[in-house]
């Protein structure tokens, strides 16, 4: 891995553990109720896996400065949520329990846990930096730049 590389992949772990610090206190306290059942759709359930889908996609964000490469394709954050998903869903419970007290020393770790979810399922490739311009590109224009309109163009390699 180059410095770059793991610069702005320790950037990222950062990142995520802010997002984890400051997740709404409701949601951290229906993501640590999930039990061991995780699989049933209950309505017991239902409050947790929402909690879930909203910290997943909350958290796609912050990959937004990377383009996911898997297989040959290039994808934007979106592609990282169910991978996230899965990451949150196998937390164990001692660990969801201390995010839901927003302990912040267990953020990073979290963070780590689920970076390391994401690059497993994916190659992280970080984009260029955007420009320090008010009203500049976006993380998306700088994606669609270097890889295309579609999230899942095919890249050389």
């Amino acid at each position: 891995m180059t410095r770059n590389v793991q610069v702005a992949r320790d950037q990222l772990i950062t990142s995520l553990a802010i997002a984890l610090t400051v997740w709404p206190r409701h949601l951290r306290q229906n993501y640590a109720r999930i039990t061991s059942r995780r699989a049933e759709k209950s309505s017991t359930d239902k409050m947790e896996m929402i909690a879930i889908r909203d910290a997943a996609k909350t958290l796609a964000r912050r990959f937004a400065p990377f383009a996911l490469i898997q297989h040959g394709a290039a994808h934007h954050w979106p592609a990282a949520i169910p991978a996230i998903e899965q990451a949150l869903i196998a937390l164990p419970i001692n660990a969801r329990q201390t995010l839901a007290e927003r302990s912040n020393h267990s953020t990073p770790g979290v963070a780590r846990i689920i970076v390391d979810a994401v690059d497993n399922a994916f190659t992280l490739v970080p984009l260029p930096p955007l420009p320090e311009q008010m009203g500049g590109p976006t993380w998306e224009a700088v994606f669609e730049q270097e890889y295309g309109v579609e999230t899942n163009r095919k890249v050389a390699g």
